[in-house]
């Protein structure tokens, strides 16, 4: 058999119509300083002495498999909050826990509402999961001059969000 791409295996139409993903520009490079990419969480500071030590004696259980349901961090977690473990989810950043959350609550088809111009992660999240995004203007003057989100069928399912983990509300 050959690798041409009649022989290779095909994604799902929805996941094909997700566009590239386009990277911001870099920061702008100016004589004498260091410029960060603040946008991509980039730090100017460096790890504090707390997470190189844990980060350290990380390493010297490379060794062994991760604990993939994260017990420890759970039951640490529950005791610090006083919460029950089953009221928590934990997942490898903000991008994870929307791919868990949209992946359990979310059927193909599904309509879900969610700000615009915000994460960038809700569109493709949505459309890889064959749910489908309404997005609203985060701009409070763009809110105001846009149709309101409508439901297109009587059993659409819709979850919102709100929340914005890296990108500013949008400025007119």
């Amino acid at each position: 058999m050959s690798d041409t791409p009649a022989d290779l295996p095909t994604p799902r139409s929805n996941v094909l119509a997700i566009p590239a993903y386009v990277p911001g520009k870099p920061p702008t490079a100016r004589p004498g300083l260091t410029s960060y990419k603040l946008s991509s969480n980039e730090n100017p500071f460096p790890p504090l002495p707390g997470v190189l030590a844990a980060a350290t004696a990380a390493v010297t259980h490379l060794n062994r498999y991760p604990d993939m349901g994260s017990a420890a961090l759970y039951d640490a977690l529950a005791e610090h909050l006083d919460v029950p473990t089953d009221h928590l989810a934990v997942a490898t950043g903000s991008v994870g826990l929307l791919y868990q959350l949209v992946g359990a609550y979310c059927d193909p088809g599904d309509e879900v509402v969610h700000a615009w111009r915000s994460f960038e992660a809700y569109p493709i999240a949505l459309a890889t999961s064959g749910a489908v995004g309404r997005a609203v203007p985060s701009c409070p003057t763009a809110a105001t001059t846009s149709t309101p989100w409508r439901p297109r069928s009587a059993s659409a399912r819709a979850w919102s969000s709100s929340a914005r983990p890296t990108t500013p509300p949008a400025r007119p």
